[in-house]
This record gives C-alpha cells, sequence and structure tokens, in this order.
C-alpha cells in the first residue's frame, strides 16, 4: 500500500487528483471528466495489473477478473472519452444512442465499448453513493489514510 501512495505523491497531477477524490467523497458524485482524469493518473503510475497486485486485498481478486485488467482498456476509455464533447463529460446523462456512434466512429472504437465504459462510471458513481451514505465506513477510510 505505501508502494501506491508513494507513487501517488510522485504523479505531477496527484493535486488535480486529490482535488477529484475530495469532491467524489464530499458531494459523493463524479462526472466523466473526473474519470478521465482518474484513468491519466492511474496510467503514469504504470501496469494497471502490477498495482493491482500491490493492494492488500489483491489475493482475493478472482484470476479471471485480473485476467480482464488490461492497460489496453484504458487506452480505450481515454480515446473514447477524448471523443466527447465537453458537455457530455460533464454530463453524461445526456448521451443517446446517436451520440454512442458518434463518439464510437470518432474514438475507433464500437457502441458496445461506449456502452461499457458508460456502465463502468454508473457502476462508479452508485458506489460513491452508497460510500457517502454510510459515514462509518467513510470516516474508517480517512483513518486508514492519515
Amino acid at each position: 500500500m505505501e508502494a501506491i501512495l508513494e507513487r501517488l505523491k510522485s504523479i505531477e497531477e496527484s493535486k488535480k487528483l486529490e482535488e477529484i477524490s475530495e469532491k467524489m467523497l464530499e458531494k459523493g458524485d463524479i462526472t466523466l471528466k473526473d474519470l478521465y482524469y482518474q484513468i491519466l493518473s492511474v496510467k503514469k503510475m504504470g501496469s494497471l495489473r502490477k498495482l493491482i497486485s500491490m493492494l492488500p486485498f489483491s489475493f482475493a481478486i478472482d484470476d479471471k477478473v485480473l485476467g480482464k485488467l488490461d492497460d489496453k482498456i484504458l487506452d480505450k476509455w481515454l480515446a473514447i472519452l477524448n471523443s466527447m464533447t465537453m458537455e457530455e463529460l460533464e454530463k453524461p446523462n445526456i448521451i443517446d444512442k446517436s451520440r454512442m456512434k458518434r463518439i464510437a466512429m470518432g474514438s475507433g472504437t464500437t457502441v458496445k465499448d461506449v456502452e461499457e465504459l458508460l456502465n463502468h462510471y454508473k457502476a462508479t458513481k452508485s458506489m460513491l453513493r452508497k460510500i457517502r451514505k454510510n459515514k462509518k465506513l467513510l470516516q474508517r477510510l480517512a483513518e486508514r489514510f492519515e
């Protein structure tokens, strides 16, 4: 865990990532723009599999899940996010099928890939809301990282 924290500190955008994280925990909300900056920060830290393996609970992650963790998916998601307008990044709920087609064409991906990213975004947003509602869990997390 300490190795991950040291890598985070070495990133020049760590301030931006810290601001986004605070906003997410305070409001229980995230935009695709926030997700974009998080993905950039993760990519700067190195291989996704290597980072996951550094986590204390990595032994509990199923091999099938680890097999799906690939840096290529982050590259694909960045391409998709780069093909979105600022309005779409800030208000993802406006993305309909026709916008998904345009985004997919602009990013060189498929509509299914865009849907996958949007589903990940929705799951992350839902998880943040649950964490925010459970203030005891939030306090325990804060105490761990102090």
